[in-house]
């Protein structure tokens, strides 16, 4: 039995000064880089200084909120953590939650649009809806296909057994894919956070959605961070090392 599965994974896991690595390996991180507004999740293959240029922000400004950050924020290492705990933690934890959060989304938005306020807060719950729509089925779709066939692979590299059979492309086509969904997702998030935004919230109600939908918008560039950054990477490091070991050694 095996009892790991570095195959040039530093290729993958060890570029510190990446900050979709840094943030999956540091839960303080991804809140740090979320109040800066980073984008870490679908841009996360930058380094620190080219995330913050491009986001027109002062690396000294950041590196020093960086340093004040503390153990106690860490959270798990999740590059460094089995693949099906990675999974069972997306799933049960991350889309757990934002399921949730959408459903309680859901019946705020009915509550304050319904009460005569801001007319703006419609043009929102259209932009709420469509992004859910979207987010439910990209989630059910991981769930049913790339995290399962991640798992196995995992499993069968552990056992030293043959890979299963993959669907065509196996985990490097369907991986972009979801990245490609991912980008989608965002940009979505990003319309509905402009929009709010735009609004100002006075009514209590208003209040507990937009606090609602901040929460919302954490969580989703979580997971988007930790499918992107690990979950796929190692899934297709995998599947390299168990379907195309000769060209992996000569990588």
């Amino acid at each position: 039995m095996r009892t790991g599965y570095n195959v040039n994974m530093s290729r993958v896991l060890t570029h510190e000064e990446n900050i979709g690595i840094a943030a999956a390996r540091h839960h303080g991180l991804r809140e740090l880089f979320d109040d800066f507004g980073l984008d870490y999740y679908c841009e996360g293959n930058l380094s620190l200084g080219e995330a913050t240029a491009g986001a027109g922000l002062d690396l000294r400004v950041v590196r020093s909120r960086m340093e004040r950050l503390s153990a106690a924020d860490a959270g798990p290492n999740w590059p460094d953590e089995p693949l099906s705990v990675l999974v069972e933690h997306l799933e049960s934890d991350e889309h757990g939650t934002a399921r949730a959060l959408m459903f309680r989304a859901a019946l705020l938005f009915g509550d304050v649009c319904h009460s005569g306020g801001d007319t703006r807060l419609a043009t929102m719950r259209t932009t709420f809806r469509d992004l859910c729509t979207a987010l439910v089925v990209h989630m059910e779709h991981e769930e049913h296909t790339i995290f399962p066939a991640i798992i196995s692979l995992e499993e069968a590299w552990m056992k030293g057994e043959e890979p299963p059979p993959l669907a065509d492309g196996g985990i490097r086509a369907a991986a972009r894919r979801f990245v490609l969904e991912h980008a989608d997702i965002a940009r979505e998030l990003r319309k509905l956070h402009r929009e709010r935004v735009a609004i100002e919230a006075n009514a209590p109600a208003v209040v507990r959605l937009f606090d609602l939908l901040d929460h919302f918008e954490r969580v989703v560039h979580e997971a988007m961070n930790l499918e992107s950054a690990v979950a796929y990477p190692r899934g297709v490091v995998l599947e390299d090392a168990l379907i195309h070991p000769t060209a992996r050694r000569m990588s």
